[in-house]
């Protein structure tokens, strides 16, 4: 059941790791209009961004169900899930929902960004998390059933992001009670900026998602669910490091704003020795530690071997050196080279998986996904992060003095 699940998941991945909806362009609008005190600007970019992430989310629901009433659930997993697809039909559907509310109510954590309250995304973030387990636990005990779980995994972050848009209004009821007119440029501008995002940040998810789907068409549930706990962990340690450097590209763009060089170079020292030694511990701790704590956490049943876990302690120090080097570029408004990267990397990633699609293993996807991580997220975005300091950073002249 759970290799089943695992592999159902991909879907649902494949839209929320690419953050459809707004970019981090309304952030840095919203940010404008909180320094000037403008109230209509706010509330403009506000309507704007709701209006592309209502459209994303009715674009979304339409093709999606237009390509499950079209196609079988085995045509998506492959022939080893052909005894399962009235549970993965059904399941489709449900997270295809799901999914496409997500967009539309997501607006509320994007806007959060530019008031400079991560903090609150933070406080509904972990509260639906731990509803989530709570509700996971007592569903495992009573009836492990497919649609429950995905209900509860699902449906609970739905959930906690309604309730941080409705908090976010009520405390801010001029964004939807201001007069704006000729927001149709803005909708372009916030679309543009939106697909930008979308590519690069989903791509970078989605790598791991046709992971695990090839590995399922290859070889079936059993390796999938092997991979997807394997993937958990990194997952896990990664979501700590991407809820605390959340705040920090709105806190760029606003040093940007005031050309204040010398404080985003103290910055980025900080934020790289931190995140670099914190990468090689927890890197550490996956590698020798990792497979004590399957075994104990799922069964014998789940036993692997040690090289698992060391190749993906070091995956998880090259996502967190491109993480950062993500963000920082992204606080600097580069989305455009970012996607790029993103879609080179992706491009090297599915060639090597149609090229040895008879001879995938969990090692060899682990080794694919560290080589190519390193090439573009590490070398490609470092290389274009010292390109903006060299040459494009604002410069503050008190930093002389």
């Amino acid at each position: 059941m759970f290799g089943v699940f695992a592999a159902m998941s991909t879907i649902p991945a494949f839209f929320s790791s690419a953050d459809l909806g707004i970019g981090p362009a309304l952030g840095h609008k919203l940010a404008l209009g909180v320094v000037g005190d403008d109230r209509p600007l706010q509330a403009r970019y506000f309507r704007a961004a709701f209006a592309v992430v209502v459209s994303v989310g009715i674009l979304i629901a339409g093709l999606g169900a237009g390509f499950l009433l079209l196609g079988k659930a085995d045509f998506i997993f492959g022939r080893p899930f052909a005894a399962h697809q009235v549970q993965l039909q059904q399941g489709c559907w449900i997270v295809l929902g799901i999914v496409a509310m997500q967009v539309i109510v997501s607006i509320g954590g994007k806007a959060r960004a530019g008031f400079q309250e991560i903090h609150l995304n933070n406080i509904f973030g972990a509260t639906g998390n731990l509803v989530t387990v709570l509700l996971l636990l007592i569903v495992a005990w009573l009836d492990p059933d497919l649609i429950l779980i995905i209900l509860v995994v699902y449906g609970v972050g739905l959930v906690a992001q309604c309730s941080n848009l409705i908090h976010l209004l009520v405390g801010r009821p001029y964004l939807l009670r201001s007069q704006v007119s000729n927001i149709w440029q803005d909708i372009r501008r916030l679309l543009t900026d939106s697909i930008l995002y979308a590519v690069a940040i989903g791509l970078i998810g989605w790598q791991r998602e046709l992971a695990k789907l090839s590995l399922g068409r290859s070889v079936g549930p059993v390796e999938v669910g092997h991979l997807a706990i394997l993937l958990s962990l990194a997952s896990m340690f990664g979501g700590l490091v991407i809820m605390v450097t959340a705040p920090v590209w709105p806190a760029i763009a606003d040093a940007r704003a005031r050309s204040d060089a010398l404080w985003l170079d103290v910055l980025w020292r900080k934020l790289n020795r931190l995140s670099t030694v914190f990468a090689l511990l927890v890197g550490v701790l996956i590698g020798g530690g990792g497979g004590i704590a399957v075994r104990y956490l799922y069964g014998n049943s789940y036993d692997m071997p040690a090289q698992y876990f060391w190749l993906l302690g070091l995956y998880f120090l090259i996502f967190v050196l491109g993480h950062i080097r993500f963000t920082w570029l992204m606080g600097h408004n580069r989305m455009k080279q970012l996607a790029l990267i993103a879609v080179l990397e992706f491009a090297s990633n599915a060639a090597c998986l149609w090229g040895f699609h008879n001879h995938l293993s969990i090692e060899f996807l682990l080794s694919i996904l560290v080589a190519n991580h390193f090439a573009f997220s590490v070398c490609l975005q470092e290389a274009l992060r010292r390109r903006v300091l060299n040459f494009e950073l604002p410069h503050n002249p008190q930093s002389d003095s």
